[in-house]
């Protein structure tokens, strides 16, 4: 998408987005400091030593938690549910469930659910 790449989207003179857009050379972005405000912040994700950028997003390990499923994308396209591959023949693909079974809560009278 162009609008990653865009150093006038949303505003003039933001830069490109810091994590997924790819700009040449050096990115300085101006962002208001409040929206609708006046006075402007200045982020510097220019590279180190034309090197790698600068880190904006530390991945710590929970990053794809909430990626769709492989059986759920499989579901969509309507591909076959079963493992193909060699060496997965113990794999079994089921719909997700709960672990245990959940009782609902009791409304109290006047309260509502939290």
């Amino acid at each position: 998408a162009d609008w990653c790449n865009a150093h006038n989207f949303p505003e003039k003179d933001a830069g490109a987005d810091p994590l997924v857009g790819q700009p040449r050379g050096r990115s300085l972005q101006k962002w208001k400091r409040v929206w609708e405000g006046r006075g402007t912040a200045h982020f510097d994700f220019r590279e180190i030593n034309g090197g790698e950028p600068r880190p904006v997003v530390r991945m710590l390990g929970g990053e794809y938690f909430y990626a769709p499923s492989l059986l759920w994308l499989k579901a969509q396209l309507n591909l076959p549910l079963e493992p193909q591959d060699a060496g997965q023949e113990n794999l079994v693909a089921a719909p997700f469930a709960p672990a245990r079974r959940v009782r609902p809560r009791r409304r109290l009278p006047g309260r509502p659910y939290r």
